[in-house]
């Protein structure tokens, strides 16, 4: 495979002012000599530096020009690939793009599969996994944080702490080997001191999980579901949140049968906010699948904002909507505190026995209290989920944590087999041989493939 050369459009296939198309591979330079001529009569593809631009003209096999182009030359083994690449710059016309891909098949090209240019990165020893996964996260990436953490990985602070950690486990089975490999009485072992050395590296290996977990959450988005009988206010509620009209509001309860779902930032953190159909006893088989789905969302809530009308009593219907979000993350929301009050917090501790600091007050229709929610929803999730700052977060990848949690439970079996050290050392190549799958020194091509089919053809 490697010893084909591939071509894909680089840009959104669409019409736009300019569009890039990507070739890399051995053959590169010479199948563009076949369909590309510098505005230069002096410049060569031999006679050319790498890393330079270049005007030119892209030309059909009838020797008819197709586009007026600008030529970018990447040379090995300097280029994103570690190939001979180039990238033409035409005009974005979809079939002007198409025209010139087809040339380039023609004339011995292959069309990318996903994600292959940076595969070819990879294999090619340009970038390790850590960062070529990195690659798919930046571009996928849905806010600020979770752009930052994919810049952080890419540029290589995973990799790093990664390494220095598969260093500290190899020395781990440096001393064991060391004492396999003479007699006790020349290379005696320390087993006290070895089990120290493994507790101290599961230790940050436990940080890092944890440290995952606090990413992940980050960069997918924390689910905030709001919840409530119908016609509390929760869809004025959302739109107040997103500052738009995302969720049609009425007088009429019930309006809401379906799921509203959109991503918001409140106080700095990502969130997927999520507006229900009201929980009571369905009024026909719409109603009942709306309801039936707001359950659901609920039970992958990470937090669960829990709305009371506070202008009507406390009913059976809100306690029996409170059993369902209990043993979440919740804040009860009292709104409606525009019209005369007839729940209090008072109310709230003896009905839901739950803290009052979880209790707050707000009219979404006046855009009262909003502030004071926000806040709370910030610091409940920061106290739930114990966040660090982006900064000292280094693992944001669903697989790396798997293998982290791997390598924890065979230096966790390492052990409880010092007592035989040929088991041990065993236990502890497991555990190497799980970070390495981290950072690609060990990659399955299963592994390989699943990575790099989840990226855009061009990348």
């Amino acid at each position: 495979m490697l010893e084909d050369t591939i071509v894909a459009q680089a840009t959104f296939p669409a019409e736009s002012a300019l569009g890039i198309i990507r070739i890399s591979g051995g053959s590169t330079f010479p199948i563009l000599k076949k369909c590309f001529k510098f505005k230069s009569n002096k410049k060569t593809f031999e006679n050319i530096k790498s890393h330079t631009i270049h005007n030119g003209f892209i030309f059909n096999n009838q020797n008819e020009i197709i586009d007026n182009v600008l030529i970018s030359i990447f040379k090995s083994p300097g280029s994103y690939t570690g190939e001979d690449m180039a990238e033409i710059t035409c005009h974005g016309n979809p079939f002007i793009i198409y025209k010139i891909i087809n040339l380039l098949i023609s004339n011995g090209c292959r069309i990318a599969e996903p994600g292959e240019f940076t595969k070819r990165a990879f294999l090619n020893g340009k970038m390790d996994l850590s960062e070529a996964e990195a690659v798919a996260d930046l571009i996928s990436a849905k806010n600020d944080i979770a752009l930052k953490l994919s810049l952080k990985q890419l540029l290589g602070d995973e990799k790093n702490i990664i390494n220095d950690l598969r260093k500290k486990i190899i020395d781990v089975l440096s001393l064991i080997d060391g004492n396999l490999d003479f007699s006790e009485d020349i290379y005696a072992i320390d087993t006290d001191n070895l089990k120290t050395q493994i507790l101290q590296i599961i230790l940050k290996l436990k940080k890092l999980v944890n440290n995952a977990d606090e990413g992940l959450l980050l960069k997918e988005g924390i689910k905030l579901v709001i919840t409530g009988k119908p016609n509390v206010g929760k869809s004025s509620l959302l739109n107040l949140l997103l500052k738009k009209d995302k969720s049609i509001v009425t007088h009429i309860p019930g309006t809401t049968r379906d799921i509203i779902e959109d991503k918001i930032i409140i106080e700095g953190l990502p969130f997927l906010i999520f507006d229900t159909a009201g929980i009571r006893k369905a009024k026909g088989i719409v109603e009942k699948i709306g309801i039936k789905k707001t359950k659901n969302v609920i039970k992958n809530a990470n937090l669960v904002l829990f709305l009371l009308d506070g202008s009507k009593k406390i009913t059976k219907d809100d306690i029996k909507i409170f059993k369902e979000i209990k043993n979440k993350n919740f804040i009860i929301v009292i709104n409606k505190i525009d019209l005369k009050q007839k729940i209090s917090k008072k109310d709230i501790i003896k009905n839901f026995k739950c803290d009052e600091k979880s209790t707050v007050e707000i009219s979404a229709l006046k855009n009262k209290g909003i502030n004071d929610l926000t806040k709370l929803i910030k610091n409940t999730i920061i106290n739930t989920y114990n966040l660090s700052s982006v900064d000292e977060i280094y693992i944001s990848n669903l697989r790396h944590k798997i293998a982290l949690e791997n390598a924890i439970k065979f230096l966790n079996n390492a052990i409880e087999n010092l007592k035989t050290l040929e088991i041990a050392a065993v236990d502890i190549k497991k555990a190497i041989g799980s970070i390495e799958t981290i950072i690609g020194k060990i990659a399955d091509e299963d592994i390989l493939n699943n990575i790099f089919q989840n990226f855009c053809i061009g990348k």
